[in-house]
């Protein structure tokens, strides 16, 4: 029997022991919590006012999970993407299937004709759809061609040039003066043709030169006030 007593005061004393003990780790972690508040995160921007950029993201995680917040990439609805910059091939080869592709209409009515400085090459549009284009050669440098929007004021199949004495076949001013058009190369009065080999290069007075054949075909397309716009 005294045994018996000794073993019931020896586990309470056991007892009461452990509890104290788990009271005063209870009441270290509250204290260490008030001396050390939980840091709060920075506040994440409202999503309507983001654009998530193109990425994959994670398979989605219960909170439990967590262990710091996830930063997503972000810009701003009003940034702008950068586009790559396409330069154009200048190689004779492929420059009027290229000028095909990449030529944007500005005139989505009716005929135009659009004329690349920069390149030196022509595409006809109608309807905002491109027909054709060609080869030019503008006017070399302190003559260049005039840049910006123009019409054809006047044809003429055969167009004689008082100021270099030689024949413009097929030409079509773009200046009401008459001073600067669309005409095939220039033919001298003993009949030789010149630049043939010019074309793809600014070597003209300020006119725009094309080839034998494109030259007609661009002449019997064409009506006066067919709007014309030359750019770099």
């Amino acid at each position: 029997m005294f045994i018996f007593f000794v073993t019931i005061i020896s586990g309470g004393a056991a007892y009461f022991a452990v509890a104290h003990s788990n009271f005063e780790k209870k009441s270290a972690a509250v204290l260490e919590l008030k001396n050390n508040p939980v840091q709060e995160f920075p506040a994440v921007p409202d999503a309507s006012d983001l654009i998530v950029n193109d990425a994959v993201l994670p398979e989605a995680v219960s909170s439990s999970d967590v262990a710091t917040p996830v930063a997503i990439l972000a810009v701003e609805k009003n940034e702008k993407p950068v586009l790559p910059k396409i330069e154009r091939n200048k190689n004779p080869k492929t420059i009027l299937e290229e000028a095909k592709s990449y030529a944007q209409p500005q005139i989505i009515s009716g005929k135009y004709i659009d004329i690349s400085l920069k390149y030196q090459n022509m595409v006809i549009f109608e309807d905002g759809k491109v027909l054709d284009a060609y080869q030019i050669s503008s006017g070399k440098k302190g003559l260049d061609t005039p840049v910006g929007n123009f019409k054809i004021e006047n044809k003429s199949p055969r167009a004689w040039s008082a100021g270099y004495g030689l024949w413009m076949p097929h030409w079509m001013a773009i200046l009401p003066s008459g001073k600067i058009g669309i005409h095939e190369l220039p033919v001298w009065p003993g009949g030789y043709q010149e630049g043939a080999n010019h074309l793809g290069i600014p070597v003209s007075h300020g006119c725009v030169r094309l080839g034998v054949g494109a030259a007609k075909r661009v002449y019997d397309w064409a009506e006066i006030g067919t709007p014309v716009i030359v750019h770099l």
